[in-house]
């Protein structure tokens, strides 16, 4: 990963936005987040989480949270919080029992220094639940980007012209047993509404797709190119 996005162009865009789940993809994006947590994490109320690039969202977890972000504003109303880049978590080793990082936080990051901190602030049995936009989505399909093990995308996203990574399914998993993790459970959504997208370029219209999610998700070679994936891990040593 020789080429950088600009962190300070993502911090200035995140504190200028706080309504990011503004349209029906997003709002199902954020839908389906939070049920495949509510239905996965099961948190002890003494245990300690870090919410890694979080924006403010407690997602209704519970345990005693910390929130992580770069854009300072997101964390305004949060208590217990660090202001930071999640490639350089400013906590001990073996910290946390829980790591939450969804919201595709990750295609902001260099996915190999994220994960190796994660290992490092995670303890040992400690679950990671990790989500974001692979290269194997049916939106890139026929492009250079299409299941490429790591690329830079530009969108235009509220209305302003948006640069991150995505990555291929594979890479990331491989990064994730590289690091002492197994992978428990995946869970992935926007599966036929990301044919949609690539044939029309229309969020509004693709998400009108997404309740075939429910259909469509037993079936592997058509599930695994879906727009977004989550992970549920856990740290093995």
């Amino acid at each position: 990963m020789n080429e950088k996005l600009d962190l300070v162009e993502i911090e200035k865009f995140y504190n200028e936005h706080e309504a990011i789940w503004y349209d029906n993809w997003y709002r199902y994006t954020n839908k389906s987040i939070e049920l495949f947590l509510k239905n996965n994490c099961s948190f002890n109320n003494d245990d300690i989480i870090l919410n890694a690039g979080s924006g403010g969202n407690t997602y209704g977890l519970s345990g005693h949270t910390i929130h992580m972000d770069i854009a300072e504003k997101t964390l305004s109303r949060i208590s217990d919080k660090i202001i930071g880049n999640i490639e350089n978590i400013p906590m001990r080793d073996n910290y946390f029992d829980h790591i939450v990082c969804v919201g595709s936080v990750i295609n902001y990051c260099d996915a190999n220094k994220v994960i190796s901190e994660f290992e490092r602030v995670l303890k040992v049995k400690g679950t990671l639940y990790l989500e974001f936009e692979p290269s194997d989505s049916f939106e890139y399909f026929g492009s250079n980007k299409y299941k490429k093990s790591v690329s830079i995308i530009e969108t235009d996203y509220l209305k302003t012209r948006h640069s991150n990574w995505i990555f291929s399914i594979k890479y990331i998993e491989n990064i994730l047993k590289s690091q002492g993790f197994q992978i428990d459970t995946k869970y992935q959504f926007h599966i036929i509404s990301s044919i949609i997208l690539r044939i029309t370029n229309n969020y509004d219209l693709a998400a009108k797709f997404t309740g075939v999610d429910k259909i469509v998700r037993f079936f592997p070679g058509i599930r695994n190119c879906s727009s977004n994936i989550i992970l549920k891990c856990t740290k093995i040593h």
